[in-house]
């Protein structure tokens, strides 16, 4: 079974199985290692994790789509709207705010793991 994964679950598996030999890397991992620093918003894997699946219990969208979300860490509705108006044309605008306030919540959880960029 599949299970989508944040950058930040992604990058927490990536250091436990790479970091202690970062010399025997390929120039694929790499680059793998520059990315994740470069685009993990918040650094707490669980953090994330928890954001998902308060997006997906509470909002009722799909946990791919949870996981986009909290990856790119919109800030605004006309941010987060294009992410979404395809797949969910109905959602109101609670359901808006309430991701937005789940994506706020994430960010002062994360706190100094967190990321503005």
């Amino acid at each position: 079974m599949k299970k989508p994964l944040t950058l930040a679950e992604v990058k927490a598996l990536v250091h436990e199985r790479w970091s202690k030999d970062q010399a025997s890397l390929t120039k694929d991992q790499k680059r793998l290692f520059e990315y994740l620093a470069k685009f993990v918003k918040v650094d707490s894997p669980e953090a994330c994790r928890e954001a998902v699946n308060r997006i997906v219990e509470e909002v009722g969208i799909a946990e791919e789509d949870a996981v986009m979300i909290v990856n790119i860490m919109p800030e605004t509705r006309d941010e987060l709207r294009p992410l979404l108006f395809r797949r969910y044309p109905l959602l109101d605008a609670e359901a808006y705010n309430k991701i937005l306030e789940i994506l706020r919540d994430l960010k002062e959880k994360a706190g100094r793991g967190g990321r503005n960029t």
